[in-house]
């Protein structure tokens, strides 16, 4: 089997050991390269602080080469999470070394916190590239205008070339990201799929959706009429449409229906290839051929009055509402459009590229909108009042978005969750369209404009909202008891008495040592894995799996690093003790709390 990364040198994240060689001249301006970093990559400026591995010494006044390598690995992790890999801290620096052959030349040895299943070349490219950057900010002259072309060509030539090769979905990160805050350990298992937690406390998850979401209803949601027949039937608020295969079947639907009328892909979602207010033929076939530009099929739909909104659902409970505002500018009381505009489009110039978000665009589109908004570009908005320089909400083009929460009627948020329930799914993006959302649907002619399966998730919602989404899907931080016997010789004994324990508080505890494993029962286990460490991680992907016992009875995880990045307690025999099996204690006590240090038990009811 693929050997997974490793936890080692106080990451929370599983991490892979590399080293490069790297030029770094004395005299270097740390104070001017760290300004930078802040101000223009977005670096947090405590990962510049002492990111060193345990082993090295700590120097009164770090040398130009170690500050290097620490302002490198802050800028991996940025540079990571930019092309889409799930790396939230900086590694650590574990050896530092002068190459007596070459001028200002030294050997770094680092840990990179990374993502299983990934190509361990894509870590030490970043890394590599890291020190490049950093290097090159040194001799960076302080005017902002070469900065910006800097970081657009470590955009252009590193960050989108990378993330183009990635796998999952724009969810993936933000999902690794709550995960990671909320202290739940993560692996990722190939194309994106990723596992939150241990055994029977693990959730996997695809982007934002998750293994409990039905398959059938991850299909059936792709057809938004599929979708609105089902609604419909099921008595919730569902759009009102007809599939057109050709213009004049599109032109035949809006008579049905009457105008005005919003013409869409059948199967494409967030906003992408939507034409919303048509009110003749000449918009209408304007429209149909450009959702059928993107899909063989397209829906006319009877457009009702209101706004969207986005209704976040997870394991039947509403944790967003977002109203979804066209993109637009906001009034100061002072500035015109067209100021607002070129305010906006300054701040998005100070961001890296490839966290900002679309420009802000003064084209024929946005004219029109602020023309029928009663705008013009020379209009000055009052404070906070919003021009809006698109039609709608979408992917394509951006938006505002207003949290609703405090404001949902209870009868919409209900509509939501059943809607999400008749389609199976345990996470779903309902879009209602309502002129109100705190009146009931059932009021005023709202509708349930889409079920989206796996909907997005970060970007827009604030931060108790996305703790929310991994809350409601994962058990506490989704690990299970890992208990631990360090010794020689059978351990089996002291690890079955331990097992008993566990069993008699209601867990499913399995025990492990490098060679052989056991169920509850006590029947064998065969796994074809030939390690500790293996086992293990097997034990992890074992949905029965509610407590493990590991048996630990040679120096392999002092050479592999830990397969689990918490042990709950370590039982010790001190009257055997060697410096060896000190060694094995000791590494098993970095992974573990303060007080979870134990003697073997003298009997299966030992505590």
């Amino acid at each position: 089997m693929t050997r997974l990364l490793a936890y080692s040198y106080q990451l929370a994240q599983p991490c892979l050991v590399t080293q490069v060689s790297v030029q770094c001249p004395p005299g270097l301006d740390w104070t001017h390269v760290n300004s930078w970093l802040v101000n223009h990559l977005g670096v947090p400026e405590y990962w510049l602080g002492d990111t060193r591995g345990p082993s090295l010494p700590r120097a009164t006044v770090p040398s130009s080469a170690e500050r290097l390598a620490l302002a490198g690995l802050a800028v991996y992790a940025v540079l990571a999470k930019a092309c889409r890999v799930p790396v939230f801290e900086p590694g650590r620096l574990l050896a530092l070394q002068a190459q007596p052959d070459k001028t200002d030349c030294w050997l770094i040895q680092v840990a990179l916190p990374f993502a299983d299943s990934l190509n361990s070349t894509i870590a030490n490219t970043l890394f590599r590239q890291a020190l490049v950057l950093v290097g090159t900010v040194a001799g960076l002259p302080s005017d902002p205008q070469t900065g910006q072309r800097l970081l657009a060509s470590v955009d252009k030539q590193l960050v989108q070339v990378l993330k183009s090769r990635m796998p999952g979905g724009k969810s993936t990160v933000p999902v690794c990201q709550v995960a990671h805050k909320l202290n739940i350990p993560f692996r990722h298992h190939g194309s994106g799929v990723i596992q939150l937690g241990w055994g029977a406390k693990s959730q996997w998850m695809d982007r934002s959706a998750c293994r409990q979401d039905a398959a059938t209803g991850a299909r059936l949601s792709t057809d938004k009429q599929i979708t609105a027949s089902l609604l419909g039937r099921a008595g919730l608020p569902a759009a009102e449409h007809l599939r057109a295969d050709s213009a004049d079947k599109a032109r035949d639907a809006a008579a049905q229906l009457g105008w005005p009328v919003v013409v869409k892909p059948a199967n494409r979602d967030r906003g992408e290839g939507v034409t919303v207010d048509i009110f003749n033929d000449a918009q209408l076939l304007e429209a149909y051929e450009k959702a059928r530009s993107l899909s063989a099929h397209v829906l006319v739909e009877r457009q009702v009055a209101g706004i969207c909104h986005r209704l976040f659902v997870v394991s039947e409970k509403l944790i967003v509402a977002a109203k979804r505002l066209p993109k637009s500018v906001k009034g100061d009381g002072e500035k015109t459009v067209a100021e607002l505009v070129s305010q906006e489009n300054a701040e998005l110039a100070k961001i890296p590229p490839w966290d900002r978000r679309k420009p802000f665009l003064l084209d024929d589109l946005a004219m029109e909108c602020l023309h029928t908004a009663g705008f013009s570009a020379s209009s000055i908005p009052l404070k906070d009042q919003l021009a809006p320089l698109r039609p709608i909400e979408s992917t394509e083009w951006g938006g505002v978005v207003e949290d609703m929460m405090e404001h949902i009627h209870p009868d919409n948020a209900r509509a939501a969750v059943d809607a999400a329930a008749v389609l199976g799914l345990r996470v779903a993006g309902v879009d209602m369209i309502t002129t109100d959302i705190s009146q009931p649907w059932h009021s005023n002619g709202a509708i349930i404009n889409e079920v989206n399966f796996a909907p997005f998730f970060g970007g827009n919602m604030d931060s108790p909202r996305t703790s929310d989404f991994l809350q409601a899907l994962v058990d506490g931080d989704g690990r299970i008891p890992v208990w631990a016997v360090v010794g020689t010789g059978d351990l089996f004994e002291v690890g079955t008495s331990l097992q008993a324990q566990l069993l008699e508080q209601g867990l499913q505890a399995f025990i492990t040592s490098a060679a052989h494993t056991e169920n509850p029962q006590g029947d064998a286990l065969p796994l074809r894995c030939n390690s500790l460490f293996e086992r293990c991680i097997a034990l992890t992907l074992n949905q029965r799996v509610e407590a493990i016992v590991m048996l630990v009875d040679s120096d392999e995880l002092l050479s592999s690093g830990m397969p689990l990045d918490r042990i709950d307690k370590v039982f010790f025999d001190d009257a055997s003790a060697t410096a060896e099996t000190r060694a094995w204690r000791d590494q098993l006590l970095e992974h573990a709390p303060p007080e979870a240090s134990h003697p073997w038990p003298s009997s299966p009811k030992a505590s």
